[in-house]
């Protein structure tokens, strides 16, 4: 079986090593499958490594978008070259599928897909449609594709031949959109374990409680503003102190710069992360989630928590968490409104730090659950049912 697993855009660096690894634990499934990346940075085209890079020149799409009024249609041009690329790149080469990071529905992915019945296979991470309501303020490029999932998300979505969600909700969602006419399945992110370093033991003592949050890109999910609140709110003893690592919200900088506990950082990677994790006591979660659109989610960063064997909270419902009786003492949910209690996940370090050896049992229920490996053997089965 032959797979190209497609990726449109610019990504974090967390995701493209998360398509990366999923990719090799394919591979060592028997799956033929190479990772591409399609956009306007990638400068020339090349394939080495099980990675194919597609360079899109978007050169016609930056002059519109300087002139006045008509700069919207920028984004039809861009949209319009990426799938015309992209078609050129794979017209004559032989494959059984094209598994799609899911892109976003617009006219020009619907045609892509006409020229290929039955070959593309969509990645879901989130409910599409009802995000980009939440965030269309921000951006004309939202709207757009706002509007682009209200005119063809159905359409694509019966015509994709298999659409795995990444948590049970989100794929209940893709399988109401598509009429119950395409396969589906959920499973849920991973991580390459073995590849991310184990916690170095720093235990809390409890004089200082040192917290972390991963924010990889700006994000309202992430809930930064309500991370602050709790630490404004809370008026203890014991100090606390946050570092949060990526991007954030312009408005919420100003207010991360004036709240003396709390360190901006830079995204962090490499040695750099593995030192930053050694330093700090719990990982911090999604926390925005509640009353937005998704209950569930299957996030990243939590997945890095879990595998190096730092404790972390939630504020929403994680899919490989439900009914996990064994991972309930290493992790705290919170009720989140505009702020958690801070006296909670106080209580919580001390119960997890007495704990013994809570790192190591952490990384290997992390082997059980979320290596990928185990999510590696669901996809292939998936894939090669689709082949029938």
């Amino acid at each position: 079986m032959k797979v190209l697993y497609i990726s449109i855009g610019h990504v974090a660096a967390g995701v493209k090593q998360k398509l990366t690894d999923k990719a090799a634990s394919l591979r060592d499934q028997g799956v033929d499958i190479a990772v591409c990346w399609v956009g306007s940075n990638v400068v020339v085209e090349r394939e080495e490594n099980h990675q194919v890079s597609i360079g899109v020149n978007q050169s016609r799409a930056i002059s519109i978008g300087k002139l006045f009024f008509f700069w919207r249609l920028s984004v039809v041009f861009e949209q319009y070259k990426i799938y015309s690329t992209l078609y050129s790149h794979l017209q004559n080469q032989k494959f059984d599928f094209l598994l799609f990071r899911y892109p976003v529905a617009d006219y020009f992915l619907w045609r892509f897909m006409s020229r290929f019945p039955g070959k593309v296979i969509f990645e879901h991470n989130t409910i599409e449609e009802n995000e980009l309501r939440i965030r269309q303020s921000g951006s004309f490029y939202y709207r757009y594709f706002l509007w682009g999932e209200q005119v063809f998300g159905k359409k694509v979505r019966s015509l994709a031949r298999g659409l795995i969600g990444v948590t049970p909700e989100i794929t209940r969602w893709q399988e109401k959109i598509s009429n119950s006419l395409t396969p589906c399945c959920t499973i849920t992110n991973g991580i390459d374990v073995t590849r991310v370093k184990e916690r170095k033991e720093n235990p809390y003592r409890g004089n200082e409680l040192r917290l972390l949050l991963l924010a990889g890109s700006a994000a309202p999910w992430h809930g930064v503003d309500i991370l602050l609140n709790s630490i404004d709110q809370y008026k203890g003893e014991i100090k606390v102190h946050c570092c949060i690592a990526g991007a954030i919200l312009p408005e919420l900088r100003d207010r991360i710069i004036s709240i003396k506990n709390v360190s901006l950082l830079s995204d962090q990677t490499g040695e750099q992360l593995d030192r930053l994790i050694d330093e700090c006591h719990i990982g911090i979660g999604s926390l925005g989630f509640k009353d937005s659109f998704l209950t569930q989610a299957s996030t990243l960063k939590v997945r890095e928590y879990w595998s190096r064997g730092l404790p972390f909270i939630v504020g929403y419902s994680d899919a490989d968490l439900i009914d996990n009786q064994e991972m309930t003492p290493f992790y705290l949910k919170v009720n989140t409104e505009d702020r958690f209690a801070m006296e909670e996940v106080i209580s919580f370090a001390s119960r997890v730090y007495s704990i013994p050896h809570a790192t190591q049992q952490m990384r290997k229920l992390a082997m059980d659950h979320i290596h990928y490996p185990i999510k590696a053997k669901a996809y292939a089965q998936f894939l090669k049912g689709l082949l029938k």
